[in-house]
């Protein structure tokens, strides 16, 4: 079993390398790392050209979800039969690759998996808010979500990128995340296109990655500074592509009026500041999903 770590990075030196030396003391060997160095400006491209067991690609900084896309086919081009996907601030326990690889070698899971996913954790213990995975109560096959319990595994429907084990097959026959979105939805966007296929998506809690983020947060445009601002302009639209893509284009056209109608009421009352600059960008990104159509690239050598 041939498996490929897969690093996107952005002028974090110090947790890139954090997260390069926990990827080197897992208990289970990696077949290579591969890192996306996303125009990084901060000396990570001087110290990642000294590292001989490395895998490097600069490029400039076409967002985050270019960078993910990149990472995945990168890895597959190496001959990866698993891709193990996270963030430069994701920092695995030593065993964590060991306890997502015992789930696929238990001979206990009967469907093909598409993806394993970590718990992730914030600095003090608890489950980081951003990286919670979306349980479904039945999953495609009609199986309960704790159908495989007894060894550590249940099933979700979608998760995000700081430690998900991606099988190379379903990359292959699926495609590659949607690297168009820049930036917020590519990780849900894609598991969900793995597992609406009808392969498994699995949450392994005894996979333990910390996630170092300053705080323990989930993006809330309620409550949100107006420094993340831009992110939204990428995440409005790309969340209502996937209702489009996904429910069709009755449901996505009711989510369009309330954006344009009910979000800015909400913001209006709930908002402490800068409302009409983040009603703009609702505004502004609803639009832009009117039209929007990303293509969905498969790997090629």
């Amino acid at each position: 079993m041939r498996i490929f770590a897969a690093i996107v990075t952005h002028n974090r030196l110090a947790l890139l390398r954090e997260c390069i030396e926990s990827l080197r003391r897992q208990t289970v060997p990696l077949a290579g790392i591969v890192v996306i160095n996303n125009g990084s400006t901060d000396g990570s491209r001087e110290w990642l050209e000294q590292q001989p067991d490395l895998s490097c690609v600069h490029q400039e900084n076409l967002g985050g979800s270019y960078g993910f896309s990149e990472s995945i086919l990168q890895s597959w081009k190496r001959q990866a039969d698993w891709i193990w996907v996270m963030d430069d601030d994701s920092i695995p326990h030593p065993t964590a690759l060991e306890a997502l690889v015992h789930v696929i070698k238990s001979g206990m899971v009967y469907e093909p998996i598409g993806f394993l996913c970590s718990r992730v954790e914030w600095l003090d213990g608890n489950p980081h808010r951003m990286n919670i995975p979306h349980i479904s109560i039945f999953n495609k096959h009609g199986q309960p979500f704790s159908q495989y319990d007894k060894i550590g595994a249940f099933h979700v429907s979608a998760c995000s990128f700081v430690s998900i084990l991606v099988s190379a097959k379903a990359v292959q026959e699926l495609g590659l995340p949607i690297r168009d979105f820049y930036i917020w939805g590519d990780d849900m966007e894609f598991t969900q296109r793995i597992t609406r296929s009808g392969l498994l998506g699995l949450y392994v809690p005894a996979s333990i990655v910390l996630h170092k983020t300053k705080t323990n947060y989930s993006s809330d445009i309620f409550h949100d500074d107006n420094q993340s601002i831009w992110k939204y302009r990428y995440g409005i639209r790309n969340h209502l592509f996937i209702i489009r893509q996904q429910k069709g284009f009755g449901k996505y056209f009711g989510k369009l009026l309330k954006h344009f109608f009910v979000l800015p009421v909400k913001l209006m009352k709930k908002r402490k500041d800068h409302r009409w600059l983040f009603i703009k960008t609702v505004w502004g990104a609803a639009w832009r999903s009117i039209g929007f159509t990303p293509n969905i690239e498969k790997p090629h050598a």
